[in-house]
């Protein structure tokens, strides 16, 4: 399989290039371990004493290892992080509101006499009227004051206070 001439140059300069690379690297790599004449290496003999700490020590005993037993693993956070205890959700069962009454009424006037104080109350979506005193209620809505301009009611349990036209 012949290669075209100009891939065939290519391919010899790239072939040409890594060898000189890797001579470089190969180069570097030796010559820092073998020119290095600066170290020099002091080999013991009769003429170079030893050092004294190395004769003294005997290399055929092992020294003794401590050891001490501690109080708590190290691995373990109980002290810095307490677990939070997990408590268990309550499934409620929601149950489905009733129904809610809805009443649209007006309020046509005040009635005050020596007796005490009513108010016209209309109905409209049962058309009905009625008179109601102070603490009186209608369904779920409660008269609590009657004034000459205003009453104050509780509907749901919500405090509203009516003008009186």
């Amino acid at each position: 399989m012949k290669m075209p001439n100009k891939k065939r140059i290519s391919f010899i300069l790239l072939i040409t290039t890594v060898i000189v690379i890797w001579g470089i690297i190969l180069f570097r790599i030796t010559t820092h371990f073998l020119d290095n004449d600066d170290i020099q290496i002091d080999i013991a003999n009769e003429s170079l004493p030893l050092h004294p700490v190395a004769v003294n020590k005997k290399l055929d005993e092992p020294e003794e290892i401590g050891y001490i037993t501690l109080e708590q693993d190290p691995f373990t956070f109980s002290d810095i992080i307490k677990p939070e205890k997990k408590i268990a959700a309550k499934k409620n069962k929601i149950k489905p509101l009733p129904p809610v009454e809805t009443i649209n009424y007006s309020i046509k006037g005040v009635i005050i006499a020596n007796s005490g104080k009513m108010i016209i109350f209309n109905d409209e979506s049962n058309s009905k009227t009625l008179f109601l005193r102070e603490g009186e209620e209608y369904k779920y809505i409660k008269i609590l004051k009657i004034d000459t301009k205003t009453v104050l009611l509780t509907e749901y349990k919500i405090s509203k206070e009516v003008n009186i036209n």
